[in-house]
């Protein structure tokens, strides 16, 4: 069997989001990734604490949440916590992010990555950085895709 999933921008109210949630979860869908765009939406955490208290079995998590502006440790409490709340309906999507999130704060990327807009990094510390993410995030003993 094939599971299905949604994908939500919280580009409307926390209670739409929600609602559009539970019908999702009504259809049939098992996984909702709810887009963490920054400035241009609603705080997904938020959005997704609604979802997971609204619902029974859907499995929620950020698509994807942006390592440049949610300190990593920050992100690992809140999926954890978010984890605990719903009994294991929570996952974790990590990414670079996209301009929606990005370009507002004066962050740009290209070959290489852009910590603050005047701090770059080169080969070495990226693959550095590359590295110590990899051994926190398998440190968290997180399953899934």
């Amino acid at each position: 069997m094939i599971s299905g999933s949604v994908n939500l921008i919280p580009e409307t109210s926390v209670d739409s989001m929600r609602d559009l949630a539970i019908r999702s979860e009504k259809l049939g869908f098992e996984r909702c990734w709810v887009y963490d765009e920054g400035l241009a939406t609603r705080d997904v955490y938020v959005t997704m604490t609604a979802i997971l208290r609204s619902t029974e079995n859907l499995i929620v998590g950020p698509g994807i949440t942006n390592s440049y502006t949610r300190h990593p440790g920050q992100t690992a409490a809140a999926i954890a916590s978010l984890d605990e709340m719903s009994n294991g309906r929570a996952f974790l999507g990590i990414g670079a992010g996209g301009s929606l999130t990005l370009d507002p704060l004066g962050i740009h990327t290209g070959e290489s990555i852009v910590v603050a807009p005047s701090q770059t990094l080169n080969d070495l510390e990226y693959q550095t950085l590359r590295d110590t993410c990899i051994k926190i995030v398998n440190s968290l003993d997180i399953v899934g895709e």
